[in-house]
């Protein structure tokens, strides 16, 4: 979307993007649903952001995560639900996306500690990749150069 050797067209990426998410490209699913949550070559919707989103989450992807985070926090598109939220944070982290951590921190500042250890336990519970190390940092398992 941002016009890299073309002029930037919204609509037109949101077209491409389209066509390789629903060949279940998981970048491209995640920002067709990135599209969604803002507007941004689409008409917004929060429920399509949602599931596009959701789509892109299942198959890996990071930034996908921190944003299905976000959805969740705020109740767009789904119920809000902060230990969701919290849980998808943690998964966005631990594959890479550091820039979900402040979010977490804030997120934690409106819950309890129980909440944040139910979002803990569940994160850690479908995850089979990764392990946690404390509740913001997980580190790959097996080779730990």
């Amino acid at each position: 979307m941002n016009g890299r050797g073309v002029p930037q067209d919204d609509v037109t990426a949101c077209e491409w993007y389209r066509k390789a998410a629903d060949q279940g490209q998981a970048n491209a699913q995640g920002s067709l649903g990135y599209g969604y949550m803002n507007g941004c070559g689409v008409p917004q919707d929060f429920v399509a952001a949602a599931q596009w989103l959701q789509k892109a989450a299942d198959q890996g992807d990071a930034r996908s995560k921190a944003n299905l985070g976000v959805m969740y926090r705020d109740g767009f598109g789904v119920a809000q639900d902060f230990v969701t939220a919290h849980e998808w944070f943690q998964k966005a982290i631990a594959h890479g996306f550091t820039d979900a951590e402040a979010t977490l921190k804030d997120l934690e500042q409106r819950m309890t500690s129980e909440q944040i250890m139910e979002a803990t336990r569940r994160a850690r519970e479908d995850t089979d990749d990764v392990r946690i190390v404390d509740k913001r940092r997980w580190t790959p398992v097996g080779n730990t150069n």
